[in-house]
């Protein structure tokens, strides 16, 4: 979870994504160019009308489905336009292969975690009046209820990582670096800046380790979960 931006401290303001929402109502009307070069002429569409935007938004709900009930393979073109009732023609209009509909679906899973991340940002919350184990779990619980509502990402993360290049990483990354770096800050003052954000980054991948490896370990999620809290209690927890 690389980037150029630092770590905020306690007090700062965390900047809100600058993405559209995911659910397309903002999004613009030109097309959206793909994140991993190929043919420049197979692009997603952005609906111009309601009525486009709602069956984008059942294409991307008849994708997360599937995932869910019959694994990442199962997810084709065919499927997802049957399961949304969408016809294969309006599918290719709107997508023109099964990864765009993919890197949709990642960029709305991204969006709704920058706005958790947002909303967390704006809660009062005083960090530095807060125990160790406190702040793990106001900063980690909403992320952990987002990924058991959605476990979908999960799949997307391990299956498919060009899901995660999708418009709003950058700013999603820049979102999850400055709040770590604001609950680093409150548990080690006394640290450099360059020090606080690597021990940010340090935190967010080891969340991120962990989280990959769910998929495949699917009924020790409580205890991956619970150990990961615990490694981030001490690891924060420890002399700068």
């Amino acid at each position: 979870m690389s980037t150029a931006h630092d770590p905020l401290a306690p007090g700062e303001a965390l900047s809100p994504c600058e993405t559209p929402s995911p659910c397309v109502e903002a999004a613009p009307c030109a097309p959206i160019e793909p994140e991993c070069g190929g043919d420049r002429a197979a692009v997603a569409r952005t609906p111009r009308q309601a009525r486009g935007q709602r069956r984008v938004h059942a294409i991307l709900d008849a994708a997360a489905a599937i995932i869910n009930e019959e694994g990442f393979a199962a997810a084709t073109m065919h499927a997802i336009a049957r399961r949304s009732g969408t016809t294969i023609g309006s599918m290719y209009h709107f997508f023109p292969d099964i990864t765009h509909v993919l890197q949709a679906l990642g960029t709305r899973h991204a969006c709704g975690i920058g706005e958790l991340l947002t909303q967390l940002d704006a809660a009062p919350i005083d960090w530095s009046a807060l125990s160790t184990a406190e702040a793990v779990d106001r900063f980690v619980d909403p992320l952990l209820a987002y990924l058991d509502a959605h476990p979908e990402l999960l799949e997307l993360l391990q299956r498919m990582p060009s899901a995660r290049d999708v418009p709003p990483k950058s700013e999603l990354d820049a979102l999850m670096l400055q709040m770590a770096g604001r609950i680093v800050a409150s548990r080690c003052p006394r640290l450099t800046p360059d020090d606080r954000q690597a021990r940010a980054a340090v935190l967010l991948a080891a969340i991120d380790g962990v989280c990959r490896r769910v998929p495949g370990m699917t009924n020790a999620q409580p205890v991956l979960f619970r150990e990961l809290k615990q490694m981030l209690v001490l690891y924060l927890g420890a002399s700068p």
